[in-house]
């Protein structure tokens, strides 16, 4: 679907669709994205937010305007920031047991958050010729770079796709050849990882 079949589209604004593109992208990043990894640093809770958990409500013209995120099983707290979580719901590790490494989490939600649901959404309004990707790939930048002050130490999630020419990212083919079922495995092997180029850092590094 085109930004000309949306409801935010680029007629109804009466502005280029690839400006209405672009702002409409960021808006999406701030309303579902951004208030994500701000949970994981400030609470100590990481959510498993990839594209088929997100659920974006647009206003009534197609904006984003809220998210919400819908796997009551796919969360999990890092080890440094536990006592967090443990200060409002004692006990909690014990009974869900997904506690794990801050390492091990910066991973999966790097492949969950970023790669597979914002990548996924520049995918989307590039392919449909709606906007360009590298100018998609920018303002995803700028606003991964504006949550960067909030990065506790012990964390590597931001500064990764930042400065690293490569990113881990889940390979579901070679997961379901190898055998993992989720369902049964801690995070920390659940799945295949594989090493693709990461843009954010190889497009946009200074000369």
């Amino acid at each position: 679907m085109g930004l000309t079949d949306h409801p935010a589209n680029s007629t109804q604004e009466g502005r280029p669709a690839s400006k209405v593109a672009r702002e409409w992208f960021r808006q999406y990043l701030r309303t579902v994205i951004n208030p994500v990894v701000w949970s994981y640093f400030e609470f100590g809770v990481g959510l498993e937010a990839h594209q088929q958990n997100t659920v974006a409500q647009l206003d009534e013209v197609g904006w984003p305007k809220e998210g919400f995120y819908r796997d009551n099983g796919g969360y999990c707290f890092p080890e440094s920031r536990y006592d967090l979580v443990d200060s409002w719901i004692p006990g909690l590790e014990k009974r869900v047991e997904t506690a794990c490494s801050d390492g091990i989490i910066d991973r999966c939600l790097r492949d969950y958050l970023f790669v597979n649901n914002a990548v996924g959404v520049i995918n989307a309004l590039s392919v449909g010729r709606t906007a360009d990707e590298t100018t998609l790939l920018k303002v995803f930048r700028e606003e991964i770079a504006s949550l960067v002050e909030i990065e506790p130490a012990t964390s590597s999630l931001l500064s990764v796709l930042l400065d690293s020419d490569q990113i881990p990212c889940k390979g579901n083919l070679f997961t379901r050849f190898e055998g993992y079922d989720e369902l049964d495995s801690t995070l920390d092997d659940e799945s295949v990882y594989v090493e693709i180029e990461n843009p954010l850092a190889t497009l946009f590094r200074p000369a």
